[in-house]
């Protein structure tokens, strides 16, 4: 796969995949997390955050301990919400159960549109960290050295977060100037 394919796997917003693709290399997973979070929530604009939250599939991952009821209700809701909303339910899932899943649906179904995107972005970017996480072989962890299968390059896996975004609000152009 190219690292677009990659980004686009991350999130589906083809702006954010391509803003990563001329952002990178990176010189850590952090890093490259800083960079995400930047793209997302600074650089992309709404029809992006749309385009990424209706691709969005987070339903499998809900649905590891729910019963029939439980199913029945998770998709009835999503369906409701998606309907209301313009985009599917999405919700950092890890360590939920399908029945907090449904409560946190419901709730957050009472949101206006304005609420719910800024909560759904921010659920979105949650997904995408963890997501480009799963890039990073941390094998070589105890050496300190990963690949970054994202710029194809070895690099220090233990990078400050805030040394990398300490040199300005858009590190992104600043790493891209100075890799070109």
């Amino acid at each position: 796969k190219t690292n677009y394919e990659n980004y686009l796997q991350c999130c589906a917003s083809k702006n954010f995949a391509s803003e990563m693709v001329s952002a990178s290399p990176f010189v850590s997973l952090d890093h490259a997390i800083t960079i995400a979070r930047d793209i997302f929530l600074h650089e992309l604009d709404v029809s992006c955050w749309v385009e990424a939250l209706s691709s969005r599939d987070c339903f499998d991952q809900y649905l590891k301990d729910a019963t029939e009821t439980t199913l029945q209700e998770l998709l009835e809701w999503g369906s409701k919400y998606e309907e209301k909303f313009g985009y599917r339910f999405v919700t950092f899932p890890y360590q939920k159960t399908s029945t907090e899943i449904i409560i946190e649906l419901k709730m957050r179904f009472k949101n206006n549109q304005l609420v719910e995107l800024d909560i759904a972005s921010k659920e979105e970017i949650n997904i995408v960290e963890t997501k480009l996480a799963g890039f990073y072989d941390l094998s070589h962890q105890n050496t300190g050295l990963a690949e970054d299968n994202l710029s194809g390059e070895i690099t220090e896996t233990r990078g400050n977060l805030r040394e990398n975004t300490s040199l300005g609000t858009n590190v992104a152009r600043r790493n891209k100037a100075t890799h070109s």
